[in-house]
């Protein structure tokens, strides 16, 4: 698959330009209604599990009634994003590429030419399950990470550039897991002359609405949050990912990775770190060289936070709405 799309795409050289500028998002009434039934719900099943008490027929109408917002997430509120995340790209638009036209590339420019070609990889790709897909503008790239970066690392390949998948297994350790074998997130780290970029272009679908509001944290039997929720209430992690919900790519700086690992490291979370820990703030202690140990499989974060504050939450809080505590 990987050296058909190549053949096709690396006869020729492209420039890329991107608008970076964020506008407000007006939000419709149907997003906002979303938002409210959503919450609801959620406060239904924080309410319904402070009086479970190992009731048998509390506890089955409660996994009933979990189910069913299960459901009401993944069919109702799927396809809506919490930030405006389009990308500035266009598959066929001719000022992306100048046909037999070879030029230098900065770096810049190689890395934007590196995320339009695996854009445009990845529509050609979903394309062959719905030919009705002509761009990205609609989807949320859910299970697409893997396919995503090795085709970055195929792309780079073909320009002699240094690149490495790179997985985050959650809680950062393959050795236990927290979501039965799922939950894992691939992107990729580009060498180039003036360090390393983290290149990820399925980030988008961890900004979707049905894993992204607060009050999903302390649930009982779910898990806390995505990354999204996390990036978005801090200025610089926002900084991160609204670069890279936009271009694709981020200078792999100390602050930067750290501030992008942090949001899956939030994400881990669920709200019983917060509770035993009488923590309010959505922070981690880890460094930029914590997360390199991380990566490398040198140490994880279960064994600094515990097996049981992370992945599905298996107990009942104390306090059912300490959710709203968090800032």
């Amino acid at each position: 698959m990987f050296k058909k799309l190549l053949s096709g795409i690396l006869f020729y050289k492209y420039y890329f330009r991107i608008d970076c500028n964020v506008g407000e998002v007006k939000r419709s009434d149907q997003y906002i209604s979303k938002v409210a039934k959503l919450s609801g719900l959620y406060d239904d099943l924080r309410n319904m599990s402070a009086h479970l008490d190992n009731n048998i027929i509390r506890c089955t109408k409660y996994v009933e009634a979990r189910g069913k917002v299960i459901k009401v997430e993944r069919k109702k509120c799927f396809d809506d994003f919490i930030i405006d995340s389009k990308p500035d790209f266009d598959v066929n638009d001719p000022k992306y590429f100048n046909r037999g036209e070879c030029k230098t590339f900065t770096e810049e420019e190689f890395l934007d030419l590196l995320v339009w070609l695996t854009r445009k990889g990845l529509v050609e790709h979903l394309s062959n399950d719905d030919d009705s897909i002509i761009g990205l503008d609609n989807e949320t790239l859910s299970n697409q990470c893997y396919f995503s970066s090795k085709l970055v690392e195929s792309i780079c390949n073909g320009f002699n550039v240094r690149c490495k998948v790179i997985k985050i297994p959650p809680g950062f350790t393959d050795e236990i897991e927290l979501y039965g074998g799922s939950g894992y997130h691939y992107f990729a780290m580009v060498q180039l002359q003036s360090g390393e970029y983290i290149v990820d272009c399925t980030y988008r679908q961890f900004f979707r609405l049905d894993r992204n509001l607060i009050n999903r944290m302390g649930v009982f039997g779910m898990s806390g949050c995505d990354p999204g929720i996390y990036m978005v209430s801090d200025n610089k992690r926002y900084d991160v990912a609204n670069k890279l919900l936009k271009r694709g790519w981020v200078k792999a700086s100390p602050d930067n990775f750290k501030h992008y690992m942090d949001g899956f490291a939030l994400a881990f979370r669920n709200c019983l770190y917060y509770e035993k820990n009488n923590e309010v703030e959505l922070k981690t202690p880890y460094t930029f060289y914590d997360y390199k140990k991380f990566i490398k499989g040198d140490d994880n974060q279960i064994k600094h936070e515990g097996q049981v504050c992370l992945g599905i939450q298996e107990e009942v809080l104390k306090d059912k709405d300490y959710c709203f505590k968090l800032k």
